[in-house]
């Protein structure tokens, strides 16, 4: 089934009334020219929220403190006189 809308209220009017009738969400293919944060939330409604970000934060901090761990380490190691 292919869909083709010229305006974003009727899209985000079809998108919703399929997303209510049960169609999975994994099944839908939605192509867009641009990123669209509301058709983003509208999804989510539908589906778990990814842990990726859980994932990248945890990653993020820890090579933030890796990397403040190895500058603190190797000043106190190889003092440098002055």
């Amino acid at each position: 089934m292919e869909f083709k809308f010229n305006n974003k209220a009727a899209f985000m009017e079809k998108l919703e009334e399929l997303l209510e009738s049960g169609i999975p969400v994994k099944k839908m293919r939605i192509y867009l020219p641009h990123p669209d944060h509301d058709i983003e939330h509208l999804v989510e409604r539908y589906t778990k929220p990814s842990k990726l970000k859980y994932f990248t934060l945890t990653g993020g901090i820890t090579g933030c403190l890796t990397g403040f761990a190895f500058t603190a380490f190797t000043a106190l190691d190889w003092p440098l006189i002055t």
